[in-house]
């Protein structure tokens, strides 16, 4: 055979298969263009100046995930191509031609589908690259304006990368050729036809996966031992989705086709036996879907959450303009401290408005029935249960900002925790020490200290500082003096008193460190800012993934579907009787990966509010509001999608 004829060949199966071709050829170009506009942004000098080490990281993590998706998600769509080509590729088989021909020209297609993905991504990620900047420069709050530069390192990872991708799609084309006789290409679309099995072990395997997944995410109590569960959950709950939709459904499928009352009516009878044939065929790519669309669900609402709740995170986290803290100094210096700072910010213009003073130490203890442990005294390594968070506080710092005017002995305490005691007395490294009041509510009482993010929290207030280092072992000792002040001024103002207040570390030494709101929230939003841009990017990715499943398995249900419905209109079921029935079990299976979606966000909430406690986002109104939204939004998309799918599904039946 002739070149040209190859050639010929290929064009004309691309148009002839356009319903399949044209949409992984989009596909191709976006999933192209997503990966080069990311590593670019990784490889820019001057994003890498935007607080090189945080932002960086971020955008690393970007380039990585794509990449891997890239590869994942190609692959996976190839199949639906593959498949539907599989019969056609038989026929041209029994015609006549021979493998090698049927190679030379799968190749073919498969150059021009690569070429056309490659060079079109390519292009159109430097088009938007620009924008990306700006999107970024505006998330990330980079007042300076960012330099767009376009990286030529970028273009070639995505060359190699997706070149590489697309040759091993291609070798795996070749072998599923090689490997398959004839008439296994003419029946390649009918792969599944008799009626499944129910599958009892999977079904159970996923039942249980998805029961303790939502148990986790439901029982985890504090936000450390959430960052050790969330993704132990989440695995499980992957499991039983598959578990679920591969064997779960069809077993339910099977016990309603039991029901005769039920089954033997006209829309039911045709909607259930068509769904079990059909979850055979689909329960993975509706498991994917419904994965895809939790991902999606669960990134957007996190990372909006967190960048609507910057101000209550920041504020938590940084409750003055600016923070000196004083580290074993001496009495001296302690009593000094504060008035230094005062003069220093007066003789600026800028006289203090609002001050809190703290003497205290933030530690992590061992909890062994009624007694506290320091780690060091311990003796072994505890489990993470075991850990309590421990803030220990001088009676003059919790009279001085509560307004109080309390007294305690040497061998008395106060208490607040937010974990079940009920004791008289608290042991701390055997120093054993009577309760005098236990403080219920720690808002009320006390303002700006960080108490609940282990399981279990303990602020205990002593009589004197002595006391306190009397009871923590020797290399634990370093108890420090915050002051913390609020003044007027503009934000580069406040910026540039962070800057010059570090003059005090000629006095104080370096056991003196300064913290600054306004250098913070520039931190901050570089971090939430780059975690919203890369959740944004996700969520269209896995949007773009979760549409492309979702056409290809309309169109693939729609030729399953068309010989059925000649069937169905030979029996004697009017068009109208048809049309319904296959309509209520499309409607059915298409939303059904939707509503498992949004349980799986449901039983996700609990276990995704304690990771956002860790950066002090405990507004619990901004992020059900923000998932709540989101799940709106993507389910209108969703049903937009079903409108536009299922029109051409409908073409084909009928």
């Amino acid at each position: 055979m002739r070149s040209s004829l190859y050639v010929k060949l290929a064009k004309t199966n691309i148009v002839t298969n356009r319903k399949t071709y044209i949409p992984y050829i989009i596909t191709a170009v976006l999933t192209v263009a997503m990966f080069l506009i990311m590593a670019n942004l990784r490889f820019s000098e001057s994003v890498a100046g935007i607080e090189k080490a945080t932002l960086q990281m971020i955008l690393n993590f970007g380039v990585i995930i794509i990449g891997a998706f890239a590869l994942i998600f190609l692959f996976y769509t190839n199949s639906f191509l593959i498949k539907r080509r599989k019969k056609e590729l038989g026929i041209y088989n029994i015609l006549g031609m021979e493998k090698r021909h049927v190679r030379r020209m799968i190749t073919l297609e498969s150059l021009f589908v690569s070429l056309t993905g490659i060079v079109g991504g390519v292009i159109i990620g430097l088009l938007l690259s620009r924008l990306m900047y700006m999107i970024l420069q505006k998330m990330v709050r980079y007042d300076n304006g960012l330099d767009f530069e376009v990286s030529m390192k970028a273009i070639w990872i995505t060359l190699i990368l997706f070149g590489g991708i697309f040759f091993l799609i291609l070798l795996a084309n070749l072998f599923t050729i090689q490997m398959t006789n004839p008439i296994e290409l003419l029946r390649g679309g009918k792969v599944g036809e008799r009626e499944p099995k129910s599958k009892w072990i999977l079904g159970a395997i996923g039942l249980v996966a998805i029961a303790a997944g939502y148990y986790i995410a439901v029982t985890t109590e504090s936000p450390v031992a959430a960052l050790n569960t969330f993704f132990v959950a989440v695995v499980l709950v992957i499991i039983g989705t598959y578990g679920i939709f591969m064997a779960g459904s069809i077993i339910f499928l099977k016990l309603l086709k039991k029901n005769k009352k039920f089954y033997y009516q006209t829309n039911h009878f045709v909607a259930v036996s068509g769904m079990i044939y059909r979850m055979k065929q689909n329960a993975v790519g509706l498991a994917n879907i419904c994965i895809l669309s939790t991902a999606l669900l669960v990134t957007i609402s996190t990372t909006v959450s967190l960048y609507a709740g910057m101000t209550d995170m920041i504020g938590h986290s940084f409750p003055n303009e600016i923070q000196v803290a004083l580290t074993g100094g001496t009495d001296e210096e302690r009593e000094r401290l504060p008035q230094r700072v005062d003069e220093f910010l007066a003789d600026k213009g800028h006289p203090v408005k609002e001050s809190s003073y703290y003497t205290l130490r933030d530690t992590v203890v061992v909890k062994e029935g009624g007694k506290l442990i320091s780690p060091a005294l311990y003796g072994s390594t505890p489990t993470t249960s075991q850990m309590a968070q421990v803030i220990l506080m001088t009676l003059d710092s919790y009279n001085r900002n509560t307004g109080q005017k309390l007294n305690l002995d040497q061998n008395e305490v106060l208490l607040y925790t937010n974990d079940k005691f009920t004791d008289n007395e608290l042991t701390i490294n055997e120093q054993t020490f009577a309760i005098k009041k236990q403080v219920k509510d720690l808002e009320n009482d006390i303002n700006n200290v960080n108490v609940q993010i282990l399981e279990q929290s303990y602020l205990v207030v002593f009589n004197d500082r002595e006391t306190i280092l009397g009871v923590l072992p020797e290399e634990d000792q370093d108890i420090y003096d915050t002051y913390g002040v609020d003044f007027n001024g503009s934000v580069s103002e406040k910026l540039e008193m962070s800057e010059s207040i570090q003059q005090l570390n000629q006095e104080f030494g370096e056991k003196l460190t300064f913290s600054s709101k306004e250098n913070a929230t520039k931190m901050y939003y570089v971090l939430v800012g780059g975690l919203l841009f890369i959740g944004t990017y996700f969520g269209a990715l896995f949007l773009m993934a979760t549409v492309l499943i979702i056409y290809y398995k309309q169109i693939s249900e729609g030729y399953d579907d068309k010989e059925r419905f000649g069937i169905m209109k030979k029996v004697g079921m009017s068009k109208r009787e048809i049309s319904k029935a296959i309509k209520s079990q499309v409607l059915l299976v298409f939303f059904l990966p939707l509503i498992v979606a949004v349980v799986h966000v449901f039983f996700a909430f609990p276990v995704v509010r304690k990771l956002l406690a860790i950066l002090y986002l405990e507004n619990v109104g901004i992020f059900m509001i923000a998932t709540a939204v989101t799940i709106l939004v993507f389910a209108l998309i969703y049903c937009l999608v079903y409108v536009i799918t299922a029109r051409e599904y409908y073409k084909i039946v009928e």
